[in-house]
C-alpha cells in the first residue's frame, strides 16, 4: 500500500529533483575526485577571463565612445555603458588606467563582484519565495538550489554579465504586471522597458500586453522603452554612437559564426541543430540554409501557443523560447531565462505524461553536469574556439526538447478545442 502511494504521489516536480540532486551529487564525486578540474565544464574555457564580462565593458565605457573597442566585443546598447560609466568610478584613475584586469584584481574589483552576485542571489531567492509561497520550506529550499546551482546560472556567476540584471528586470515585469496596485503595475512596465534595454530580446514579453488587449499599457511600456533604449546613447556621441552600436553589432554577429567558435558555450538555434547532427554522426559544422525557415516556423508555433495555450507558465515558456532561439548567437547563460516559467511550472503538481517530459526538459536546462575533465573535446574530435562541455550538450538537446514540447502541446490544445466546439453543436437541438 505505502508503495502504491508513493509512485501516485510522484508528480513531475518530483521527477525534476531527483534527476536534478542526482545530478548534482554526481558533479560534486567528480570535483572532489578531480581536484575540482571538473568544475571548469561549468566555466568558461579562458581561466583568467573570469568576471569579465562586467570589468571589460566597464574599460570600454571609460573612454568617451565605448563602441571604439569594436574587436573587443563592444555590442552592448548604450544603457549598459551608463552603468559601466558609473561603476568605473568606483576606481582610482591610474589603476583603471592599467585596463579591466587590474581593476578586477583591486579590492574595489573584489567588492563589486561579491555585490554583484549577491544581488542577483538574492533577487532569484525573493523570486522563488513569493512564487512558492503556498509550498513547503523544503520544497521551497529545493527548487531554491535547483536554481542556484543550474549549470546556467553558475556560468552567469562565473562571467558577472548584465544579463543578471536584464533577468531581475524581467521577473519584476513578470510579477508586477497583473498587480491590482496601478503604481507596483506602471513600475513592472519601466521594468520590462529597462530589462529589454539592457538585452533587447526581453521585449518579446511585451506581447503579453497585447495578447490580453491592453493597448494604453503596451503603449506606455512601448515609450519607456523607446526612451530608456535611444536616449543614453546621447550620454556618449548620439546618433554617432547608434551607428557605431549597429555596426558592431553585425560586426559581433559576423565574428560569432559557428564556423569561428565551434559549439563552445552556445545555445542558439544553429548550435541547437549542430550538436543533433554531432550526436547522429553528421558535420555539424555547416549552418543549414534552411534554417532561417525553421526559425520562422518555430517562431510562429510560439505566438500561436502563446495565444491558445491556457496554462500561464506555457505562455511564458513560450515567449522564452522566442527569446533564446531568435538572436544569431545566444550563450549558454542565456538559458537563465527559463528560470521564470521554470518556477511557475514548479507552482502546481503536475502528473500529465507531458509534464514528465517537461520535467525532463527542464532538468537538461539546468542540469550542472561535467566529466572528469570538464572538456569533451577528449571524447569528441570537434575543434570549437571555445572549450565544449556536457552541460552546453544538455542544454541544447533540452532547448530541442521544450520547443518539440511545446508545439506538442499546441497540438493537444488544439485537438482539444475542436473537440470541445464539436461537442457543444452535437448537444444543440436541431
Amino acid at each position: 500500500m505505502d508503495t502504491k502511494l508513493s509512485l501516485k504521489e510522484f508528480d513531475s516536480q518530483k521527477l525534476f529533483f531527483l534527476l536534478f540532486f542526482s545530478a548534482l551529487a554526481n558533479t560534486v564525486l567528480f570535483a572532489l575526485a578531480s581536484s575540482s578540474e571538473s568544475l571548469l565544464g561549468l566555466f568558461y574555457t579562458d581561466r583568467q577571463d573570469s568576471f569579465m564580462d562586467l570589468f571589460n565593458p566597464i574599460e570600454f565605457a571609460r573612454g568617451a565612445d565605448p563602441y571604439e573597442n569594436v574587436e573587443m566585443g563592444a555590442i552592448y546598447p548604450a544603457l549598459c555603458y551608463v552603468i559601466y560609466r558609473a561603476l568605473s568610478l568606483c576606481f582610482p584613475p591610474e589603476i583603471a588606467a592599467n585596463g579591466a584586469k587590474a581593476m578586477r584584481a583591486t579590492p574595489q574589483g573584489t567588492v563589486m563582484t561579491v555585490v554583484f552576485s549577491q544581488l542577483f542571489i538574492i533577487a532569484l531567492i525573493l523570486f522563488c519565495l513569493y512564487m512558492l509561497r503556498a509550498k513547503s520550506k523544503f520544497y521551497i529550499l529545493a527548487v531554491t538550489i535547483s536554481i542556484l546551482f543550474a549549470a546556467p546560472i553558475i556560468f552567469q556567476w562565473e562571467r558577472a554579465n548584465i544579463l543578471g540584471l536584464s533577468l531581475v528586470l524581467l521577473i519584476a515585469f513578470v510579477l508586477g504586471m497583473h498587480s491590482e496596485n496601478k503604481i507596483i503595475r506602471e513600475i513592472s512596465y519601466i521594468c520590462l522597458a529597462l530589462s529589454a534595454s539592457l538585452k533587447i530580446y526581453p521585449a518579446i514579453f511585451g506581447v503579453i500586453l497585447l495578447l490580453e488587449k491592453r493597448w494604453k499599457d503596451t503603449i506606455r511600456t512601448a515609450i519607456y522603452g523607446i526612451v530608456a533604449f535611444f536616449l543614453p546613447f546621447w550620454f556618449f556621441d548620439g546618433i554617432e554612437s547608434l551607428r557605431s552600436f549597429i555596426s558592431n553589432l553585425t560586426s559581433g554577429t559576423d565574428t560569432t559564426n559557428y564556423d569561428k567558435t565551434g559549439i563552445g558555450a552556445r545555445i542558439d538555434l544553429s548550435t541547437n541543430i549542430s550538436v543533433l547532427k554531432w550526436l547522429f554522426g553528421k558535420d555539424g559544422s555547416m549552418v543549414s540554409p534552411k534554417q532561417t525557415a525553421l526559425l520562422i516556423v518555430i517562431c510562429i508555433v510560439m505566438i500561436a501557443g502563446c495565444i491558445l495555450l491556457k496554462e500561464r507558465w506555457k505562455k511564458l515558456l513560450c515567449l522564452t523560447v522566442i527569446l533564446i532561439a531568435v538572436p544569431s548567437f545566444s550563450f549558454e547563460y542565456c538559458a537563465c531565462f527559463y528560470i521564470i516559467p521554470f518556477v511557475f511550472f514548479m507552482q502546481e503538481s503536475r502528473k500529465g505524461i507531458v509534464d514528465y517530459l517537461y520535467a525532463f526538459a527542464f532538468f537538461m536546462m539546468f542540469a550542472p553536469v561535467t566529466f572528469m575533465n570538464g572538456y569533451l573535446t577528449d571524447v569528441w574530435v570537434i575543434p570549437p574556439y571555445i572549450g565544449f562541455t556536457l552541460s552546453v550538450v544538455f542544454i541544447n538537446l533540452g532547448h530541442v526538447l521544450i520547443m518539440l514540447l511545446t508545439a506538442l502541446s499546441l497540438i493537444i490544445e488544439i485537438i482539444s478545442r475542436f473537440r470541445n466546439s464539436t461537442a457543444k453543436k452535437a448537444s444543440i437541438p436541431t
